[in-house]
């Protein structure tokens, strides 16, 4: 006989709900039959609609929230990055105005209270947000690199978007560069004496035929 709500064990007691480990007696040497349950179609996809909403009500990616990269190319995970980026710069720009710039202004309100700055002193000041992290940062270099160089961009602007302030970050290539020309060093990235190819800024393209066409018309000279 097969377990149904009516079954008894041997003590005529009924045997209603099982649990793991159970250990039950039943009458006239019945014994248990499970029912075999078929395995459950689409469940990845139904997990995977179930994330996207989440991600979506969010304003992030589905890669952001589960990890899952296996659906993503670049495009698609440029696109969605572009967009969830969006959503983080609102949020970046809330907390400046409502929290950092009013700490910044009451700092300086306690100071000038206190003599240690100049009353009136300005309450500018220019708040760096976090880089936005690169999908394909090589990608992106050519992109800012055209774009500065059309005009449509400032340097200014993509230092900002990297998360550096483009003044520091001009003493410190001057300094390298002094630094290297003090010791004599040349290196591939120095734009100021190797070309994009790795060749020399002032080479003469003609000194590497010249030493060949030298050699060939001494060649040719008759002998005495």
């Amino acid at each position: 006989e097969t377990l149904s709500p009516t079954t008894t064990n041997g003590d005529g007691e009924l045997i209603d709900v099982m649990s793991p480990g159970q250990i039950a007696y039943l009458q006239n040497a019945g014994d248990v039959e499970f029912p075999t349950v078929p395995a459950s179609q689409g469940f990845v996809e139904f997990k995977r609609s179930q994330i996207q909403a989440v991600a979506t009500a969010y304003g992030v990616t589905y890669e952001m929230i589960s990890g899952d990269v296996s659906q993503a190319n670049y495009s698609s995970s440029r696109a969605g990055f572009l967009i969830a980026m969006r959503s983080v710069k609102k949020l970046q720009q809330v907390v400046i105005r409502q929290f950092s710039q009013p700490v910044w202004d009451r700092m300086l309100e306690t100071l000038e209270a206190l003599g240690k700055i100049p009353v009136g002193t300005s309450r500018e000041v220019d708040w760096q947000t976090p880089p936005m992290p690169s999908v394909d940062p090589t990608k992106d270099v050519i992109a800012d690199q055209r774009a500065v160089r059309s005009g449509f961009k400032s340097l200014r602007m993509v230092a900002a978007e990297r998360g550096q302030n483009l003044d520091d970050m001009l003493r410190e290539i001057a300094e390298d560069n002094r630094l290297m020309d003090t010791l004599g060093i040349v290196l591939d990235t120095d734009p100021r004496k190797v070309t994009l190819s790795g060749v020399d800024q002032f080479a003469d393209p003609r000194e590497d035929t010249a030493p060949e066409n030298n050699t060939a018309q001494q060649q040719k000279l008759p002998k005495d």
